[in-house]
C-alpha cells in the first residue's frame, strides 16, 4: 500500500555515502571467494556516524530539538540517510558529523595492508510538499522530487576528498558558520565551476561547491586552490543563484528561528494550487485502457494522490 504522507511544510536533509570503485574491487574479491571485508562498510559506517554525532560540540545547545539521521535505504554500495530540520543551525552539526565520519572511515581503511575502497559523500536538502513529496510504501518512507534528483546527480562530483553540497545546503551551512562564529578555516569550501546535472534546472549549469575533507596545503598550492571561498561571498552567491532560478526555492523552516523561517512570496499559493489540483491515478493512468481483471487489481493497489499543478 502506498500513501502520501503530509501536506505540511517540512525541510529535510539528505546524505549519500558510497564506496568508490567498489564494482571492480568486489569482482576481484569474488574470484577468491572473499567478500567479507567490503561488506563491513554497511555495519561500520553507520556506527562511525553515530559516534561522530556524539562528539559534535555544536550539539550542546541543540539537544532538545535536534534529530539525528535515520537510514533511508541502501542502493547497491550506497547508504542514504535523512533527517528533519527544525532549526537551520542544525545543518552545521549534521554536515560536520557526516564529514568526520567519512574522514575517520577512510583513515581507518588506509591503515590496512590490502587496498580497500574508500567512501565519498554528498549532502543536500529538500523542501516538502512542493517540488518534492514523501510517500509511505508498506510503512517504509520514500522521497521523490526535483531536489532528490539534484542530490543524486551531485554525487557524480564527490570524492574521498570532496564532500559536495547542494546550493541550498551550502547556503544554510555557511550562514550557520558565520552566525555561530565557528572557525571557518576548519571547513574550507572549494568551487569547481558550473556543471550540467542531467535533467536538473532544465539542464542549465549548476554550481559545484564542496567541503574539503582532506585539506593538504601542498596539494592546494599545486592546484592553485590555496585560498578558501569567503563565506559571506558564498552566502550572497547562493541567495542570488536561487532567486534567479525559476526552478529553485529559498530553503525555509516553518516555526524556525529568526532566519530561514519565512515562506517565500507566492510559494504558499503555489502549494495550495498544487494540492487542489492533485489527480487520482485511478482516474487518470488507466483512463484510456480497458479495465480487464489485471488492470483492476493494479488500480485497487494504488492509494496515492500526487501534486500536479494546473496549467
Amino acid at each position: 500500500m502506498t500513501n502520501l504522507v503530509s501536506d505540511e511544510w517540512r525541510l529535510k536533509i539528505f546524505f549519500s555515502v558510497d564506496l568508490i570503485g567498489s564494482t571492480s574491487y568486489k569482482a576481484k574479491k569474488a574470484e577468491n571467494g572473499d567478500d567479507a571485508e567490503w561488506c563491513l562498510f554497511f555495519a561500520v559506517f553507520p556506527l562511525e556516524l553515530t559516534t561522530s554525532y556524539q562528539k559534535q560540540a555544536i550539539l550542546k545547545h541543540q539537544k532538545d530539538s535536534f534529530e539525528q539521521v535515520k537510514i533511508w535505504k541502501i542502493l547497491g554500495d550506497e547508504i542514504l540517510f535523512y533527517a528533519d530540520l527544525t532549526n537551520y543551525q542544525h545543518i552545521a552539526s549534521h554536515i560536520c558529523a557526516f564529514k568526520d565520519s567519512i574522514q575517520n572511515y577512510n583513515l581507518l581503511l588506509k591503515g590496512k595492508k590490502a587496498p580497500v575502497p574508500l567512501c565519498k559523500g554528498t549532502v543536500w536538502t529538500a523542501g516538502f510538499p512542493l517540488s518534492n513529496i514523501e510517500i509511505q510504501i508498506n510503512n517504509t518512507p520514500d522521497f521523490i522530487g526535483s531536489s532528490i534528483d539534484a542530490g543524486f546527480r551531485l554525487t557524480k562530483y564527490s570524492s574521498s576528498r570532496k564532500l559536495c553540497l547542494s546550493i541550498e545546503a551550502l547556503l544554510m551551512f555557511c550562514t550557520t558558520i558565520i552566525d555561530e562564529r565557528i572557525e571557518k578555516t576548519e571547513y574550507p569550501i572549494r568551487f569547481e565551476g558550473k556543471k550540467e546535472l542531467k535533467g536538473v534546472l532544465n539542464n542549465a549549469p549548476y554550481p559545484i561547491f564542496w567541503l574539503d575533507i582532506k585539506k593538504d596545503d601542498v596539494v592546494d598550492k599545486w592546484l592553485g586552490k590555496g585560498e578558501n571561498c569567503e563565506f559571506n561571498d558564498i552566502v550572497k552567491y547562493c541567495e542570488d543563484f536561487i532567486n534567479d532560478s525559476e526552478y529553485l526555492i529559498q530553503p525555509f523552516i516553518v516555526g524556525g528561528m529568526d532566519k530561514f523561517n519565512q515562506i517565500p512570496d507566492d510559494i504558499q499559493n503555489r502549494k495550495e494550487k498544487a494540492v487542489e489540483a492533485r489527480i487520482d491515478p485511478k482516474q487518470s493512468i488507466f483512463a484510456d485502457q480497458e479495465n480487464d481483471n489485471e488492470n483492476e487489481k493494479l488500480i485497487d493497489s494504488i492509494d496515492i494522490k500526487i501534486p500536479y499543478p494546473k496549467n
